[in-house]
């Protein structure tokens, strides 16, 4: 009875995207952000608490099973039904998580190798989505997450200055990719009539774009790579930052 109704709870609530009843526990996915997201979060628990009580359910901690003194807490982006033990525990948690991460030293050298390896993803995709004729930008976004989790995999932690690192990196691997493919137009177009290598062609991008059609289809795709890195990356950016150090917060909220 309760699985069936939480299945059709996307279907008469719009802003719900899933619940689900896995015997224990009622997980509820919304489609809303900010406050449309509490209110959507609102009415799919109250439709559940009411379908649970009619058949016999009672609220209980998430963690230790506790009936008492309960209540719903923002945990890292997640509300759950806990109890205030269980709330203190997880913040003394957090906080030492937190301190660990803080007193753990970065190694930047590595953590440039890292982001430079983790750039060549990107790069590879780049040069890819440009030769089916497709808009790159969306590449762009990729590239920055895996220079800025490279970094954080090499280099022990995505700090600030490791952040700053990771983004001029893609930045510059960017225009590196547009270039690697500028390349293979060249070395497409020419290798049968010039008998050209793919590094002949490479070296005659400056000699190319000096064509005012071309430098303007260079610069066209660059703008709208980094437009589209910087629209798309941003929200991702920051989560990813702040998931790396663990800058989650904790709060009541019924």
């Amino acid at each position: 009875m309760v699985a069936q109704h939480l299945g059709a709870m996307p279907q008469t609530n719009p802003l719900v995207k899933s619940a689900v009843f896995d015997g224990n526990t009622i997980t509820i996915q919304t489609n809303a952000k900010g406050k449309n997201c509490m209110e959507a979060l609102k009415e799919a628990v109250n439709a559940c608490v009411s379908v649970c009580r009619a058949n016999s359910m009672v609220n209980c901690c998430e963690f230790c099973g506790s009936h008492d003194d309960l209540g719903i807490y923002s945990l890292a982006g997640r509300c759950t039904s806990i109890c205030s033990t269980c709330f203190g525990k997880a913040q003394t948690d957090l906080s030492i998580a937190q301190q660990e991460i803080k007193e753990t030293k970065s190694n930047v050298a590595a953590g440039i190798v890292g982001a430079l390896l983790g750039s060549l993803i990107g790069v590879v995709l780049w040069v890819i989505v440009y030769q089916l004729g497709y808009i790159a930008g969306i590449v762009g976004f990729v590239m920055a997450i895996c220079c800025m989790k490279g970094y954080e995999k090499f280099g022990g932690k995505l700090n600030l200055p490791g952040m700053i690192i990771s983004l001029v990196i893609a930045v510059g691997m960017l225009y590196f990719a547009e270039n690697i493919s500028l390349a293979l137009e060249i070395y497409n177009q020419f290798k049968a009539e010039f008998d050209i290598t793919f590094f002949d062609a490479f070296q005659s991008i400056p000699q190319f774009m000096e064509e005012s059609q071309i430098s303007r289809a260079v610069f066209t795709d660059l703008a709208a790579g980094y437009l589209l890195m910087l629209v798309a990356s941003t929200s991702s950016i920051v989560t990813t930052y702040q998931n790396a150090n663990l800058k989650h917060e904790m709060k009541k909220i019924g």
